[in-house]
């Protein structure tokens, strides 16, 4: 089950660009009365002066079926999971992520991302809730 949303103040003066920009997103949905799975392939390039070697994606209520790098399976110690999001280690300056997760959105009680209403599947994306759909640089900026 989702947490619900619960607003937090965000300033101009904490603002930094991202470290990485998506170029291209291509999602795949396997809508199920339990359980969904989506698969996203992401075209993910470094930011122009970022040097951050990590990869950091935003990501909540998301259980990681697979991940692979430029077509190549991820090996665990490559990559990290938590409650907020998904870290890739070491990624090239240009990349190709392909993730596929599972997502309940029969509980999704926060009506953000992807949820059901009177049987009928929905989706709240703004201003953070696609991060409940896929991990993705989850920002309004973005």
């Amino acid at each position: 089950m989702l947490k619900d949303a619960a607003p937090a103040a965000k300033y101009l003066r904490d603002y930094r660009p991202p470290a990485f920009l998506v170029d291209s997103a291509d999602l795949y949905f396997d809508l199920r009365e339990q359980g969904t799975r989506v698969r996203a392939s992401l075209e993910i390039r470094r930011h122009p002066g970022a040097s951050d070697p990590d990869l950091r994606l935003d990501g909540e209520g998301l259980e990681l079926v697979f991940i692979e790098l430029d077509g190549h399976p991820l090996d665990e110690a490559a990559y990290e999971t938590d409650d907020s999001g998904l870290w890739v280690r070491a990624v090239p300056d240009r990349f190709v992520l392909t993730t596929e997760v599972r997502i309940k959105p029969e509980e999704n009680t926060a009506l953000e991302g992807l949820y059901r209403s009177g049987g009928i599947f929905c989706t709240q994306c703004e201003a953070e809730g696609f991060r409940h759909i896929t991990y993705y640089v989850d920002r309004p900026d973005v």
